[in-house]
């Protein structure tokens, strides 16, 4: 059953993982609301002079349209969000602090040119679609080390904090080829594997600049290394690394999807059936390892199964391979009196008692008929677990694998 949470243009919508009743939601420019789902109950949380506990007198804020809001990964109690400041609330958003100054570069619009025309010389439509700028648009905290923070602007900065926001430090300078002027931040990206290592998105057009521009930091951002290898001509907007495999990197750009499997220092562009779109956001089911993505458009995506592209770069050094079987459904069933004949079913994609298997084997290979209906795709479990189906075909053709390598 679909419910409506909020009116408007509603962007980030999260559960709290402490009371499944309770979701935070927005709409544009930080109207951040508590809303409880059985009762239909709402409160606004935005943070404002009143409710944000450093604040100044009569200090206003300025939110992005989108405006960024999350969790902390190390404490589900623990909720933020991020104007020009960033924000953090330990009471479900009742109350703010603030932790970090401005981390914008506090221009004004109204003495900027655009077009021939000065800002405050606008009289039509002045600053329509983006109220208030500059602002933070991105916002990440480390899922390797609690307390180490990274933000994004749409003025072009990026800052760090690595102790739990008491100090902040601007980072920018230290990305080369980083774009002039007021550049737009698409997104940060603190590694879970690593606490030193973070990914830089920017996406430029706004300044009719069609580059691809991403960067790599493995040392708190003190030095990057920009990462295009194969995105010439991409406007690249997202980014999400691997959960599996720390070298697996995937981009979604203004044409679709790239990846890569040596931590960018090369991409190639993952197609299949997936049309020519643009692609806003990226993300792993943390339970599936499915892909999940969010087109511009284009509905959502998804992409099960990662495993061979998680092992592919260490299966392409083997002469044969089998990737790790992935995950599957499985239940038990009774008649309708309940009597026995217990059946475990397993269903893969719809079918019904099957079970896909990846594997990877040299070119000049000739693999046995039986071998090969085996490996169709469709494997007969026959009452027995995927693992335990995939450890038996290992053992039963060792002598085949070794034949083939020979």
């Amino acid at each position: 059953m679909k419910h409506i949470i909020i009116g408007g243009d509603g962007f980030v919508a999260i559960p709290d993982l402490r009371d499944s009743r309770i979701v935070y939601t927005e709409s544009q420019d930080g109207n951040i609301i508590r809303r409880n789902k059985i009762t239909g109950e709402s409160r606004s949380i935005r943070p404002t002079a009143q409710n944000v506990t450093n604040a100044q007198p009569r200090e206003a804020y300025r939110f992005h349209w989108d405006t960024p809001l999350m969790f902390s990964p190390h404490d589900p109690g623990v909720l933020m969000a991020a104007a020009n400041k960033v924000f953090r609330s330990r009471d479900r958003g009742d109350s703010w602090e603030a932790i970090s100054p401005d981390l914008t570069k506090g221009a004004s619009r109204d003495s900027l040119v655009t077009m021939g025309l000065k800002g405050s010389d606008i009289r039509i439509a002045r600053n329509d679609g983006i109220s208030q700028w500059p602002t933070i648009v991105t916002l990440a905290e480390s899922p390797k080390q609690a307390g180490v923070f990274y933000t994004g602007t749409d003025d072009g900065t990026v800052s760090v904090s690595r102790d739990d926001g008491k100090t902040w430090q601007n980072i920018t300078k230290n990305i080369p080829g980083f774009p002039t002027g007021f550049v737009y931040v698409s997104e940060v990206v603190p590694s879970r594997f690593d606490a030193a290592t973070v990914y830089v998105v920017v996406g430029n057009y706004r300044e009719n600049d069609y580059a691809p521009y991403v960067w790599m930091s493995r040392d708190y951002g003190a030095t990057f290394t920009r990462l295009v290898n194969g995105l010439s001509g991409e406007t690249v907007r997202t980014l999400t690394e691997d959960t599996r495999n720390p070298d697996v990197l995937y981009v979604g750009t203004e044409t679709g999807i790239f990846l890569t499997l040596d931590r960018g220092a090369s991409w190639k562009r993952l197609k299949a059936n997936f049309p020519t779109v643009r692609v806003d956001e990226l993300t792993i089911h943390p339970r599936d390892n499915a892909l999940i993505v969010a087109s511009h458009g284009r509905a959502l995506w998804i992409l099960d199964h990662l495993e061979p592209i998680q092992e592919y770069a260490a299966a392409a050094r083997a002469d044969e391979a089998l990737f790790t079987p992935g995950m599957q459904l499985q239940w038990k069933s009774k008649d309708d009196r309940k009597t026995t004949g217990e059946i475990y079913k397993y269903v893969w994609n719809g079918m019904k008692d099957k079970w896909p298997v990846a594997y990877k084997v040299a070119k000049n290979y000739t693999i046995p008929t039986d071998v090969l209906n085996a490996l169709s795709g469709q494997v007969d479990l026959d009452g027995k677990t995927p693992e335990e189906v995939a450890a038996a075909w290992i053992a039963e053709n060792e002598a085949t694998w070794k034949a083939w390598a020979q």
